[in-house]
C-alpha cells in the first residue's frame, strides 16, 4: 500500500487544514461551538491557540494515571460544574481512550464531542478507528507524531460548512516541505549546519508573521500526505507496536513504569516512561541523551491549578518520551542502554 484516499478514510468526508489546531478552530468555527469546552489538562498547548481564536474558554479534566487519557469521573464531576458546549477527547501516544464511556456521557449531556486522533491515526477501539467517534474528528502530519510531515491536517464534522474560501501560500507550504525534508528525512546525511539553522528560523518566522488558517491543500501536497498515511498504516505500526511490546517485556526500571495500550489496537510510535519523581524523570533524560538516544519530557501542563486534577498533579513533569523507529539493532541498543541506566540507580 503506497497511497491512501485521505477524502474518503474510515467512511468519512475530510476536508484539510493546514495544521491541526486550524482543523480543530474549524470545527469550532462551523460547528457553532460557544462558550466553553472540556480539554484534557495534558497533551500540546497548541490546541489552545483555537479557543483563544474564538474566545472559547478552555476547561481541563483529569486524566488517568494508567494510560494518560480521558478520565470519566472527572470529565462527569467537572462538567456538571460549567456550562459546557463540547468536549475534545485525545487518545494519547496512540492508545485509544474510553470511547464507549466517553460517547455515551457527551450524548446525555448533549456536548459536542470532538476525537482528536492526532496521536493515533491506525489506532482501533471496538474496531471503529480512532478520530471517528462523536461529532467531529481530525488527524494532523508534524513531527513527533504517527503521521511524521511537514504540514497539513484533516477534519470532519456530523455537519460539514457546505462552502469554505481557501487562502492560498503556495510558497510557504514548499518551505514547511523543504525544511522538513532537509531537517528530518535527511537529517543524517551531510547537510550545511548553516542551511538546516536558515531553514528552522525561516519556517518559525513565517509561521508567526502568516496567517494560513484558512489555507486549502496544495497539489504537491496529497501525494505526500497519502504516502505518509499509507506508511503509517502499513506494516511501520505494525513493527513499531511490536518493538515498544518487546522493550517493555525486557526490562523494568525501579521507580519507573512503561505507559501500555490499556483497551482497543494501539499505534504505537513513541516509548513513553513515567517516573515516581521528576528528579527521576529528568536524570533518564540526560543518561539518554549522553549516550546517543534522544529522548524528552512529556507536555507540560496546561494549568497549575490542580485542586480538581489530583492525577495530573501526580505525573506533572514525571514523563519521559522515546522516539521509536522499525530498527531492531536500535531497539536492542536503547535495551542495553536502559538496562545501564537501572545498574546506574541501583548502585
Amino acid at each position: 500500500m503506497d497511497y491512501v484516499d485521505l477524502y474518503s478514510l474510515y467512511g468519512k468526508k475530510w476536508r484539510y487544514a493546514s495544521k491541526g489546531r486550524y482543523a480543530l478552530y474549524h470545527i469550532l468555527k462551523y460547528s457553532n461551538i460557544k462558550g466553553k469546552i472540556l480539554i484534557p489538562v495534558y497533551v500540546c498547548e497548541t490546541v489552545l491557540i483555537p479557543l483563544r481564536l474564538l474566545n472559547i474558554e478552555p476547561i481541563f479534566y483529569d486524566i488517568n494515571l494508567d494510560d494518560l487519557n480521558a478520565n470519566i469521573s472527572s470529565i462527569e464531576r467537572i462538567g456538571k460544574q460549567y456550562d459546557i458546549s463540547a468536549v475534545l477527547v485525545v487518545s494519547m501516544y496512540g492508545n485509544p481512550a474510553d470511547y464507549e464511556s466517553l460517547e455515551t456521557i457527551c450524548k446525555k449531556n448533549n456536548w459536542f464531542m470532538i476525537d482528536d486522533g492526532a496521536q493515533a491515526m491506525g489506532a482501533k477501539f471496538n474496531g471503529r478507528y480512532v478520530g471517528t467517534f462523536g461529532d467531529a474528528g481530525f488527524y494532523s502530519f508534524s513531527p513527533g507524531k504517527p503521521t511524521a510531515g511537514p504540514m497539513g491536517a484533516f477534519y470532519w464534522m456530523s455537519e460539514m460548512c457546505s462552502s469554505i474560501h481557501y487562502t492560498r501560500h503556495k510558497w510557504l507550504h514548499k518551505l514547511f516541505y523543504y525544511e522538513f525534508y532537509i531537517n528530518r528525512v535527511k537529517i543524517y546525511d551531510n547537510v550545511s549546519v548553516l542551511l538546516r539553522k536558515l531553514l528552522s528560523l525561516l519556517v518559525l518566522f513565517t509561521n508567526k508573521v502568516f496567517d494560513i488558517k484558512e489555507d486549502g491543500i496544495e497539489d504537491f501536497e496529497q501525494p505526500i500526505l497519502s504516502h505518509i498515511c499509507a506508511k503509517s498504516l502499513g506494516k511501520y505500526m505494525i513493527v513499531k507496536n511490536k518493538i515498544r511490546n518487546n522493550i517493555i517485556q525486557s526490562i523494568e526500571i525501579p521507580g519507573m513504569r512503561f505507559l501500555k495500550a490499556k483497551r482497543g489496537k494501539e499505534n504505537a510510535y513513541k516509548l513513553v516512561i513515567i517516573a515516581k519523581e521528576k528528579l527521576l524523570a529528568q536524570k533518564l533524560i540526560k543518561f539518554l541523551n549522553k549516550n546517543g538516544i534522544y529522548a524528552r519530557s512529556g507536555y507540560s501542563m496546561l494549568t497549575c491549578d490542580f485542586a480538581l486534577l489530583p492525577n495530573a498533579a501526580q505525573i506533572d513533569g514525571c514523563v519521559v518520551e522515546i522516539p521509536l523507529e522499525c530498527s531492531v539493532r536500535k531497539k536492542n541498543f536503547l535495551i542495553k542502554i536502559l538496562k545501564k541506566f537501572r545498574y546506574c540507580i541501583n548502585e
